[in-house]
């Protein structure tokens, strides 16, 4: 036995001397390999090959071409990416002979080689030198190079380096059997027995899910950070990828603060995806949560479905959930997103009775983000302003209940940072669809405690209403919140007026009656009247009645859309709030500092119309025209000049910010004066 181990070691140490493995690795070494190159990421360019750059270990040399960039991966190591169009030369020393190269990468497209022959992201030949040339991107960890000196044949290096991956989707990418070393984030979501369930985040800071199994020996809590440098092997069961047979997973020595990030992903919104293996991809290994769902009982296989809408896809009680008695009802399901031979399935975790206003909302997210239909729970405190009684045939509807939340500031969430932006006040219509006794009770109340009104969205887009089916709690509060100063916008109808429908507002403008009908107006700069509104009397009857041409104020108006704005395509591009994404918030607050952002831009904007002031409608809630100016304007006159004067006794031919006296001269001698607040 001896003399075998002789004659075998021999083998290899004159195998050694004919052939050697030169490894580059950018991992690890790719800020010094090239000068006048550093690692960077998106942001900067010192990572950028404008001019070739070369580099040479032992018996090689590799020269990189301009276009490609050594880039800094986010969470941790550096990869040299070659993209479309760069080149890649590998050249062996005088009098040796190139015979392999093996691609160490996190994303693989075969390159056009000068000679030889690819079988996977491995090369083997035998030349002097080889050029790649790279039709779609690689990234590329370490480049290992088999080099023949010429005096024998070559064996591998026997004890290769592990592949290194920073996020689960490089490690899909990865063949089956590939052992590699994780350098990234994983947030531990769940786990049971052999099966840990964590999400990775990728270099755009976006969540990607994985699944590690095998004996953990840890066992973890939600919210665990796992320290890097774990290894495991890539494997695929029956179309499911895994981290298999992990080593190295240490106890967590950091916890995510942001509950979110590591809570389950609401997919109720794209359950019909789901159930396509087309994107499963997107989904797998996720862990989420869908809403409203009915069940069937599982099999003596632990096999079940879960259906919602017309879509149905496959469930399995891998882990024993505890299902209900009734099957009718509609169900929350907690679960894992999974695969079994390409069907989709979800694993259950848990499994509750649905409730559709369990989600709390703020005001101003719902009218910025709100859907019609969807069901909800307010969780402001709400001011009644007035209860009405009247037909509302925009909506088909009646008596409404006019609530705001009176707030002047929000907390807009931007990508992870909560940025405080000033905000006007919301208002919204509660209906109690007919529900007279309803009705009643929440128009005796002042204030409507928080969490406590149950509503389903509607008509977001024109007039937007909260309907309600059974009483909110009224909030006990001192006499000055129970009826505190309303914070409502002012408009003066000299200016153009953009609102949205059911904004309260206070409002100034010109009374004018034309064709029998109500409008008020405002004065364009020339002193002509422009974009006469209507005027509508459904809450206050008859009461009120200024003279024709005076300038009046309004407190508390209503103002109604007949029709939803079209969008612009300008617009149309930044609709609504930025999409609700899957970045990793704990990411984004360790960043240096939180950006400047300018205010969220409403998605219900006026149309570029001329005649746009024709879709509105005034609606006044109290029955005081405040008269501040007497007009008397003669149309049968011409406007010779309009001038404006201020509280310091300034003149020009503009309006000033704050109070102006309007002055009017006309060409038959007239003039006339009024009050514009501007």
């Amino acid at each position: 036995m001896k003399k075998i181990y002789s004659f075998l070691l021999m083998a290899l140490l004159a195998s050694a001397a004919w052939a050697t493995t030169v490894t580059f690795d950018f991992a690890a070494n790719g800020n010094t390999m090239f000068d006048g190159i550093t690692a960077s990421d998106t942001s900067s360019d010192t990572g950028d090959f404008t001019q070739s750059k070369s580099n040479t270990q032992g018996d090689v040399t590799i020269t990189v071409g301009a276009g490609a960039k050594m880039y800094a991966v986010y969470g941790g190591g550096i990869e040299l990416r070659m993209y479309t169009g760069s080149s890649l030369t590998v050249a062996a020393a005088e009098g040796h002979k190139i015979t392999g190269i093996e691609f160490v990468n996190t994303r693989w497209s075969e390159p056009t080689a000068s000679n030889g022959a690819f079988s996977d992201a491995v090369w083997s030949g035998d030349a002097a030198s080889v050029t790649f040339d790279f039709g779609a991107q690689c990234r590329l960890t370490q480049l290992k190079v088999t080099v023949d000196n010429g005096q024998g044949t070559v064996d591998p290096d026997p004890d290769p380096e592990k592949t290194v991956i920073t996020d689960f989707n490089q490690m899909a990418e990865l063949e089956d059997g590939t052992e590699f070393e994780f350098q990234g984030y994983a947030i531990v979501v769940y786990q049971n027995g052999q099966y840990l369930y964590v999400r990775g985040v990728d270099e755009d800071n976006y969540f990607c899910n994985g699944l590690i199994y095998g004996n953990a020996g840890i066992q973890y809590e939600p919210g665990d950070f796992i320290p890097k440098g774990w290894t495991a092997t890539k494997d695929t069961y029956h179309g499911l990828v895994e981290a298999k047979n992990p080593q190295g997973l240490e106890q967590a020595t950091e916890v995510d603060e942001y509950e979110e990030d590591y809570a389950p992903f609401d997919e109720t919104g794209y359950f019909s995806y789901l159930c396509n293996l087309d994107y499963l991809s997107y989904f797998v290994n996720d862990y989420l949560v869908v809403k409203g769902v009915t069940l069937t009982a599982p099999d003596n296989r632990h096999n079940f479905t879960i259906t919602l809408g017309e879509n149905t896809i496959a469930g399995y009680d891998r882990f024993g959930a505890e299902f209900p008695e009734d099957l009718d009802a509609a169900y929350d399901v907690v679960g894992v997103m999974s695969v079994f031979d390409e069907t989709p399935q979800i694993i259950p975790i848990s499994i509750t009775p649905n409730d559709p206003f369990a989600v709390q909302r703020e005001l101003w997210d719902a009218w910025y983000n709100g859907q019609d239909g969807e069901q909800f729970t307010v969780a402001d405190r709400l001011y009644v302003v007035k209860a009405t009684k009247a037909q509302e045939p925009e909506e088909q509807s009646s008596n409404y209940i006019y609530v705001t939340d009176n707030r002047t500031e929000i907390e807009y969430n931007y990508y992870g940072y909560l940025i405080p932006m000033d905000w006007t006040p919301d208002c919204y219509a509660i209906d109690c669809q007919g529900n007279e006794e309803l009705y009643n009770q929440i128009a005796g109340m002042n204030v409507i405690e928080a969490g406590t009104l149950r509503v389903e969205l509607a008509s977001n887009f024109t007039n937007p209403r909260l309907l309600v089916t059974e009483a909110p709690e009224e909030a006990e509060v001192e006499e000055a919140e129970a009826n505190p100063e309303f914070m409502f916008m002012n408009f003066n109808l000299n200016d153009t007026l953009v609102a949205d429908g059911h904004l309260i507002c206070n409002i100034q403008g010109i009374y004018k009656v034309i064709d029998g009908k109500e409008y008020l107006m405002g004065m364009d700069e020339n002193g002509e009247l422009w974009q006469p509104i209507a005027l509508d009397r459904r809450y206050i009857g008859q009461a009120g009645q200024p003279k024709d041409g005076d300038l009046v104020e309004l407190d508390q108006v209503v103002i109604k859309l007949n029709e939803a704005w079209e969008v612009r395509p300008e617009d149309d591009e930044n609709a609504g709030a930025p999409a609700r994404s899957r970045m990793a918030t704990f990411a984004q607050h360790k960043r240096a500092a939180a950006q400047a952002v300018k205010a969220p831009k409403p998605r219900k904007a006026y149309r570029d119309d001329d005649n746009y002031y024709e879709n509105y409608i005034l609606c006044p809630l109290n029955a005081d025209f405040i008269v501040t100016a007497v007009n008397d304007v003669e149309t049968k006159a011409a406007v010779s000049s309009v001038q404006y004067v201020n509280v310091a006794g300034q003149v020009s031919n503009a309006p000033f910010q704050g109070v102006n006296v309007v002055v009017t001269r006309y060409d038959n001698g007239t003039v006339k004066t009024g009050k514009l607040v501007k």
